[in-house]
């Protein structure tokens, strides 16, 4: 006899099929879609990759986007930055040519992977890459999983375009930074002539709290406008920085400023609280990087 005719086992079965069909494909690893943005609607449809499909933004048309949905990192769309240590912040990573160690798109989305490997001669390897495009003014967002353990420090941010000029005079825009001896906590910040980490005095910086930033994929996003930046973690704005009417030093802003994605190892902030050798290898898992401008 068919055992799954047999009326001793039939409710067993039935059991066990109702919550087959409840669990989502991908497990634990299935991505948290999470608040919808102000002003917007979503479809409920998701991308190939299983990751939710661009949010409905009202006044908002989508202008650019990387879904990582592919088997290799697209060119047409990203460069790869090679660096020694220390070149900046007292990182101690090196950044590799298209190693794919460090650098590569798989199960939908991108990595970026910090290794205490000693490649090159380097204590520590990772990468960073650089969108070949770049927006003024707009929404910018990623949905992204942080890497977790003391040392690490990845962003998600932008720089000019046009590098003419010294830093901090050129601007900077920090979407999204975390470090690793302070988990779940996200930074947004604005470089200047007049605000930066290097100047005393006020910063136009904030801090907010992500349960669960090491653990999921998150949204973080920031709306750019000329008079003022709105920053977002799952749809909930938390810092608005308003053009203080200064001219460059307070608002290098009306120019065009580009992606960039890293994950560095140490550094003057990331380093503060020493680093946990074991939190490596690290991974930066982001699911897309979507740009929209207004209608």
């Amino acid at each position: 006899m068919n055992k799954l005719l047999d009326p001793r086992i039939l409710p067993l079965t039935l059991t066990v099929i109702t919550l087959i069909s409840c669990v989502r494909p991908g497990g634990g690893n299935s991505r948290n879609v999470g608040p919808v943005p102000e002003g917007a609607s979503r479809s409920g449809d998701e991308s190939p990759n299983g990751s939710p499909a661009p949010a409905k933004l009202e006044g908002w048309n989508l202008e650019w986007s990387d879904e990582f949905d592919g088997r290799e990192l697209d060119e047409t769309k990203w460069q790869n930055e090679v660096w020694r240590p220390y070149a900046f912040n007292d990182e101690l990573q090196s950044y590799t040519d298209h190693r794919k160690e460090n650098i590569r798109v798989e199960g939908g989305h991108l990595v970026i992977e910090a290794r205490k490997d000693g490649f090159g001669g380097s204590d520590y390897s990772s990468g960073r890459i650089n969108s070949k495009v770049g927006w003024t003014y707009g929404r910018m967002e990623a949905r992204i999983k942080l890497p977790a353990g003391r040392g690490t420090w990845p962003a998600f941010w932008m720089l000019p375009t046009d590098l003419k000029g010294k830093w901090p005079d050129t601007g900077e825009i920090d979407i999204m930074e975390h470090v690793g001896h302070d988990p779940n906590v996200i930074v947004a910040t604005l470089h200047s002539t007049d605000s930066n980490f290097k100047k005393e005095g006020p910063k136009a910086s904030k801090t907010t709290k992500v349960a669960g930033a090491i653990d999921d994929y998150h949204d973080y996003a920031v709306e750019w406008y000329p008079d003022h930046f709105d920053f977002f973690a799952d749809g909930n704005k938390y810092y608005t920085f308003k053009n203080p009417g200064n001219g460059n030093n307070g608002w290098p802003f009306d120019k065009e400023f580009h992606f960039v994605l890293n994950v560095a190892v140490g550094g003057n902030w990331g380093g503060q609280k020493g680093l946990d050798n074991s939190a490596f290898p690290a991974q930066m898992l982001v699911d897309y990087v979507r740009v929209y401008k207004k209608k």
